[in-house]
């Protein structure tokens, strides 16, 4: 299996998870998509150390298998909702599990996404 080295987005043919320390006061967690003829070809998504995380629901920390959810949207060409209760929705929350799962908002999302570049 290909490896990098890399510690931001490149597109160089390898999907990543990376894990970082980006700063505090920046981003929790993002993807960058790389397109071609209208597929995605690579995709790569980066968690900010410098944020506290947990597996679970605890004060302070944000849980990294909603952040995962949010960004593995984000792989399926999903926008961000405007709809806080939504997985999709632009930012995090701490202390909660519940973006785990989609709502049928973003199920909405992704089929529309899939229709559009279908």
């Amino acid at each position: 299996m290909p490896e990098t080295t890399n510690s931001t987005a490149s597109s160089n043919g390898i999907n990543t998870i990376t894990k970082f320390a980006y700063g505090a006061t920046g981003f929790t967690g993002q993807c960058t998509a790389y397109i071609s003829g209208g597929f995605v070809i690579e995709a790569d998504i980066e968690i900010n150390t410098s944020h506290a995380w947990a597996n679970s629901a605890q004060p302070n920390k944000y849980d990294i298998q909603s952040t995962m959810t949010h960004e593995f949207g984000h792989v399926i060409r999903v926008n961000h909702s405007s709809t806080y209760a939504n997985t999709m929705y632009h930012t995090g929350s701490q202390n909660t599990t519940y973006k785990r799962s989609v709502t049928s908002d973003d199920v909405d999302a992704a089929n529309d996404s899939y229709d559009r570049w279908n």
